[in-house]
């Protein structure tokens, strides 16, 4: 169960012993703040508890809703064949006829050498460097409705993050999960399903390390062999495969009463502080270094929007990345006061997981000669600390930090402690 998108914060080893913590804390809803791909939703799913999931980025609120939320089975491949062939056929043709010549160049150079492919990826043209295709993908973001042919990832990262005929494809699936929607051939839930998938298959075939900040560049002729490999990987097939491994978590009664958001932290925690239902465990597992880590999933973010955005830098990035002030040495310490307010005004039991070499913890010893805990006490009647030896895989996100062995401390803060 869950789902296979590549994700570099990702708390599958430590999920378990998060959900032992919360457990035996009081009943009701256990809100975890920064759901990411939900791997601690799934670990409370074999309990009863409702789980609220939330997260600022767009596809993390898709997988969410499809894994917590989902009242429908995910769909199958024979259904995708049955359903999407025709769209995607439909939508490929007219860009493999656009790109004929460019797709010819890109088969030429895969078979070639190191130096014709380099050339190749070097002289062509996509909307982060040149103007004509700005101009092109403005006028789509502008639209009140997609044109067809759905061409985004043709013209945005085509030689980059995926080659030219895997772009074709990947905007080809799109392009048949909407028009089908659109035509209420499938349900909005089902729509879901397909796209969570898509994302799957884009982790799959992408030419990139374990995050999407950058594309592999090829720099000689094993650079070239690795990239070669992954070009020559179809899309329809890996999204029929990854359609067979999607679940969703817990049973149809349990998803029934789980809710889904996604807004920034802060924002949220203030909006709960008013209402009426509240969740009575808050889990929050914050960023914990510089880096922001928008930039690293900006192409998932950008095949579920399917905005056409403008692009720039070598990363092809969007430019209205979020930026998390948990990734800010000047905000970091503020963000964690403002959490621990929060939190405890809202009345919740806080459970906080975040490494001992976290930005926090420096900036808390530089600015007030404190610790973590000392921070929480002011907020909380009692505080539990659990160290957890553990290893964090960043995927190269922090220089010097890859695989990373740290001490996970989990604290457990209750507000009203009996």
């Amino acid at each position: 169960m869950g789902v296979q998108i590549r994700y570099m914060g990702t708390k599958k080893v430590l999920a378990p012993r998060v959900a032992r913590a919360i457990g035996p804390l009081p009943d009701g809803p256990c809100l975890d703040l920064f759901a990411g791909m939900c791997s601690v939703a799934g670990e409370l799913s074999r309990s009863r508890r409702s789980v609220w999931c939330n997260d600022v980025q767009g596809y993390a609120e898709l997988v969410a809703r499809a894994l917590v939320q989902s009242t429908e089975t995910p769909p199958t491949g024979f259904d995708a064949a049955k359903e999407l062939s025709d769209a995607v056929s439909e939508n490929g043709g007219i860009l493999r006829t656009r790109f004929l010549k460019d797709l010819r160049a890109e088969r030429a150079a895969l078979a070639g050498s190191y130096n014709d492919y380099t050339a190749l990826v070097q002289a062509w043209a996509h909307v982060g460097n040149d103007a004509a295709l700005a101009e092109e993908a403005a006028r789509e973001r502008a639209a009140e409705t997609r044109e067809s042919p759905y061409r985004l990832a043709t013209i945005a990262f085509a030689h980059g993050y995926f080659g030219l005929g895997q772009s074709i494809e990947i905007d080809s699936i799109r392009y048949a999960l909407d028009v089908t929607l659109d035509a209420g051939a499938i349900s909005a839930e089902r729509h879901r399903w397909y796209l969570v998938a898509l994302l799957q298959a884009a982790s799959h075939v992408v030419s990139a390390p374990g995050h999407f900040a950058q594309f592999f560049g090829v720099r000689d002729a094993d650079t070239f062999r690795r990239v070669r490999q992954v070009r020559a990987r179809l899309v329809w097939p890996q999204f029929v495969l990854e359609l067979g491994r999607l679940r969703p978590y817990g049973t149809s009664a349990w998803r029934r009463g789980n809710r889904v958001f996604s807004k920034p932290a802060d924002a949220l925690l203030q909006d709960l502080r008013g209402a009426s239902e509240r969740p009575s465990v808050i889990y929050a597992d914050p960023p914990y270094t510089v880096d922001q880590y928008s930039r690293y999933y900006h192409v998932l973010e950008t095949l579920t929007r399917y905005d056409y955005p403008a692009s720039a830098s070598l990363g092809r990035y969007r430019p209205d990345r979020f930026t998390s002030p948990f990734s800010l040495a000047s905000k970091v310490v503020h963000a964690f006061e403002g959490l621990a307010s929060d939190v405890a005004e809202i009345g919740a039991v806080l459970v906080l997981s975040y490494p001992s070499t976290g930005l926090l913890h420096r900036k808390l010893k530089e600015e007030k000669h404190e610790e973590l805990s000392d921070l929480l006490r002011r907020h909380f009647g009692r505080i539990d600390v659990t160290p957890i030896p553990y290893r964090h895989s960043t995927m190269g996100g922090s220089p010097g930090w890859s695989h990373a062995g740290v001490e996970e401390l989990v604290y457990v803060a209750d507000p009203d402690p009996k």
